[in-house]
């Protein structure tokens, strides 16, 4: 009488779920980026450049804090001048969100700061 309960959700299994092509990078692995070939990390909270640098270690100089409401405004111009850099929010659904947009919109590449600011120094911001 009962139906039998399938393995598969929604048709598919998990096998042929799509991969995440962004990529993610840790702290060190962003730290050792930043800099070469004019890497900066972009980032997209609220807080000012120099409380991330101290936060993370990272130079201020090579922190750029953009909105990311503001991106989606970008023309390609605009938009390509953040090709090939590492991306930061709170946490990392941020950065992925802005990243598939520039990819999407221009076919442009960037890396993830993996688990955002949050996930290296916790919720202190």
């Amino acid at each position: 009488m009962g139906r039998e309960k399938s393995s598969k959700k929604g048709g598919r299994n998990a096998s042929s779920a799509p991969k995440d092509d962004i990529v993610e990078l840790g702290l060190e692995e962003a730290i050792d980026l930043i800099g070469k070939k004019n890497t900066k990390l972009v980032w997209l909270g609220s807080e000012p450049e120099d409380v991330i640098s101290m936060a993370i270690d990272v130079p201020k100089d090579m922190i750029v804090r953009i909105a990311p409401e503001d991106i989606i405004y970008y023309d390609e111009k605009q938009m390509k001048k953040l090709n090939n850099h590492v991306f930061a929010g709170y946490q990392d659904s941020t950065s992925k969100f802005v990243i598939r947009f520039m990819k999407n919109k221009c076919n442009l590449e960037a890396a993830s700061l993996k688990g955002g600011v949050n996930d290296i120094i916790g919720d202190i911001l």
